[in-house]
């Protein structure tokens, strides 16, 4: 059987590359121009002032990560074709990587024999080519923000996470077990960095290193991942500072001003019952409701890039000025104003929690009854032409040394005349099936897998599905997290949010697939065994076929 495996292992590894070869057909009608948007120039503007000699400034309070890795990507390639190839490349060594995390999880399920094992590397190659083929996360790659490296990352520390599972609990080997536990946290820690939605994700990774820390056995087994991802997330921490990053002072207050502008119904009930406690009474307060209130009507009139919330959020952000005039108005400096989103945040929390929540499960909806284009996209072809033209308008002219200027200045060319996109029908029959029926039953699945896993835990001997069951737990509560935060502070109506989680949902999922098929066999099987014993006992014991008392 072990030989069977590993030709089993084997065949999967191929059918990996041949995915990557069908990744890049994907993404060959792409024009080699990275794709900005509203948000790029927060990330670009500190690259290109740090390849000019101005140092490297933190612009619109963007996280640093990326736009050092967009220096490093400018520096060595010399031109912004260049973040197009290595951003798809890290799409392509992402499917790769992906392969790798199922194999990896295939050796925590206790299943033998020949059709189980065909059955569960069969559910992955449906799995690994949903998200290899997504025309959607071809798209999102070549984009010049986060979301282009992040499934990368994502699947790197999912490999990582279910790995370190494997080799803390059931091997029991110290060297990987540090490794691999560094690299959870570290990686969690990048991909926070990426995109601050992964709070709560780094919290429940903290929680399985912790969690490893039990047990009776090898002091470097149990506290060894901590003290590695320790060190991983302390050199994050302290590389800003290396890298004399030079921060803009709006890093503090771009959190505050989204949750005031999604919330923004839900602070408005709290306006006549509740003042703002960080300013005076009165005026001050009443122009902060009155003026949120203003936006928040013109914000109706659009709703649809958010149905489900029922305005335009990104209006009252970016388009209304709501925040620029309340603040010239009222005189307050930016930490008065952060103070002031805060406090009608959390007396929104206070006083209209069930308007909050209504919010958050509202927005849950998404998540838990996804749209099956998050899985594969059913677009027939890539029309590019007109969106890069139009992203133009998002670059600022802005004045960098004359080598960055040139090819800057080529880059905007680029995008005032890009070139046709050849029409090209991406569209898979049998994988917008497969998607749309694991759409269907992606809560009925999960729900499933959380009441098995309750009746493997309570069990006089537990299974050897426990491990493997707690794995996969690992992966959606690492998925739950990244939603959780989502849901509370913004919402899932943008595309790009849920295509970031996408691939964690996708792997989770299959993971429960090949978890509970097999155990609900093997359990039926049992039962009938154990049945047939009981018969044939009770035959045994009263074979004239009287009353068995």
């Amino acid at each position: 059987m072990n030989g069977l495996t590993r030709w089993l292992e084997r065949f999967f590894l191929c059918l990996a590359f041949a995915l990557v070869i069908g990744a890049l057909a994907v993404r060959a009608p792409l024009p080699a121009i990275p794709i900005p948007d509203g948000d790029t120039w927060g990330y670009l503007r500190p690259a290109l002032c740090w390849l000019s000699g101005l140092g490297f400034r933190q612009t619109y309070g963007r996280a640093w990560l990326y736009p050092a890795l967009l220096t490093g990507i400018l520096k060595i390639t010399g031109g912004f074709a260049g973040i197009f190839y290595v951003q798809q490349l890290l799409g392509l060594a992402s499917i790769l990587i992906f392969c790798l995390t199922w194999t990896s999880w295939l050796k925590q399920l206790p299943v033998k024999g020949l059709v189980w094992r065909s059955v569960r590397f069969s559910i992955g190659a449906v799995v690994v080519s949903l998200y290899a083929l997504s025309p959607q996360q071809a798209v999102l790659q070549s984009s010049i923000r986060p979301e282009g490296i992040l499934a990368f990352f994502e699947v790197a520390y999912l490999y990582c996470l279910v790995s370190f599972f494997r080799v803390r609990w059931r091997l029991h080997r110290t060297a990987p077990t540090i490794l691999l536990g560094g690299a959870v946290l570290g990686l969690s820690y990048v991909i926070l960095l990426l995109k601050p939605s992964w709070g709560f994700s780094l919290g429940f990774t903290l929680v399985v290193l912790i969690a490893g820390a039990f047990g009776k056995t090898d002091q470097w087994l149990r506290f060894g991942p901590l003290l590695s991802g320790g060190c991983a997330c302390l050199f994050l921490i302290t590389l800003p500072k290396i890298l004399d990053f030079q921060k803009d002072g709006q890093e503090g207050s771009f959190l505050p001003m989204t949750l005031v502008s999604i919330h923004a119904p839900q602070i408005l009930q709290t306006a006549s019952a509740r003042p703002l406690s960080t300013i005076d009474q009165g005026k001050l307060d009443q122009a902060f409701y009155t003026k949120l209130a203003e936006a928040y009507r013109k914000a109706r009139e659009n709703p649809m890039p958010f149905p489900v919330l029922g305005f335009d959020a990104d209006f009252i952000f970016y388009g209304s000025g709501f925040f620029s005039s309340i603040k010239q108005q009222e005189g307050w400096t930016d930490s008065q104003l952060t103070a002031a989103c805060y406090s009608s945040y959390f007396q929104a929390w206070r006083y209209e929690p069930a308007l909050m929540l209504y919010k958050i499960a509202n927005q849950t909806d998404l998540f838990l009854f996804p749209r099956f284009e998050d899985f594969y996209s059913t677009g027939k072809s890539f029309h590019l032409d007109q969106e890069l033209a139009a992203s133009r308008s998002y670059l600022l002219n802005e004045k960098f040394s004359p080598e960055v200027g040139r090819i800057y200045q080529s880059y905007l060319r680029m995008l005032e005349s890009p070139p046709v996109t050849r029409s090209h029908s991406l569209r898979l029959p049998f994988l917008t099936w497969v998607a749309q029926g694991i759409a269907a039953v992606s809560l009925l699945l999960q729900v499933a897998f959380f009441l098995a896993m309750i009746a493997i835990w309570w069990l006089p001997h537990r299974p050897s599905f426990l491990l493997a069951g707690l794995t996969a737990s690992a992966v959606l509560a690492s998925t739950y997290g990244n939603v959780f935060t989502l849901v509370s502070v913004h919402t899932l109506e943008i595309t790009r949010y849920r295509l970031g989680y996408a691939p964690m949902l996708l792997l989770g999922l299959g993971m429960i697939i090949s978890f509970l098929l097999p155990l609900v066999f093997n359990t039926v099987a049992s039962w009938r065994n154990g049945l047939g014993r009981s018969s044939r006992t009770a035959a045994q014991e009263n074979p004239i076929g009287r009353p068995h008392i």
